[in-house]
């Protein structure tokens, strides 16, 4: 029963997790579901998850960050918040020099990134367009490897229903400090 309640709260749809409401104590029961065998569902280890990003100061068990992050991995799907781990998962490392757009939408449409690269000699490239990864119910992910002193200026789409939407746009900066 404790199980079920924590599900429904960390669904997508439900407000309680969208407005980041949530006690800190369900995190420490999905911890104990985990180390007492429990097969959680993705959105539930995503939860844990970001929550560990989002709080570096808590005590994060380890063998469940490798073994969530892992599975995530080998589905193909890596967010922006897993490069916090990269102590913990050495995987990451190779992520390391990423930068990465989410965006967040209609799971059921497509969501398209229009994007050009300004290199540090002031030379831009013609604009890209390419489809983002819904990694999950509708959080959409483009990464990309810049070098110092690039930029890309984007702006995003939504297709749904044969009509396209401008959504957001901005600009991706890699500088010397980082």
């Amino acid at each position: 029963c404790e199980y079920a309640v924590l599900v429904s709260l960390l669904e997508p749809d439900n407000d309680l997790y969208n407005e980041g409401i949530v006690d800190v104590s369900i995190f420490e029961s999905v911890e104990k579901f985990c180390r007492e065998g429990e097969d959680l569902n993705r959105i539930t280890r995503l939860a844990l998850l970001k929550y560990y990003a989002d709080h570096e100061e808590v005590q994060r068990d380890e063998a469940i960050v490798r073994d969530f992050v892992r599975r995530e991995m080998k589905a193909g799907a890596i967010f922006p918040f897993f490069k916090s781990f990269t102590d913990i998962v050495p995987e990451l490392i190779r992520f390391s020099d990423h930068y990465f757009v989410e965006y967040r939408g209609n799971p059921g449409s497509r969501v398209i990134m229009h994007y050009s690269i300004e290199h540090d000699n002031g030379r831009e490239t013609e604009y890209r367009k390419e489809e983002m990864d819904n990694l999950y119910g509708g959080i959409f992910i483009k990464g990309f490897i810049l070098f110092c002193g690039e930029s890309i200026q984007y702006y995003i789409t939504e297709e749904d229903l044969n009509r396209e939407q401008l959504t957001q746009s901005s600009v991706l900066s890699c500088t010397e400090k980082e």
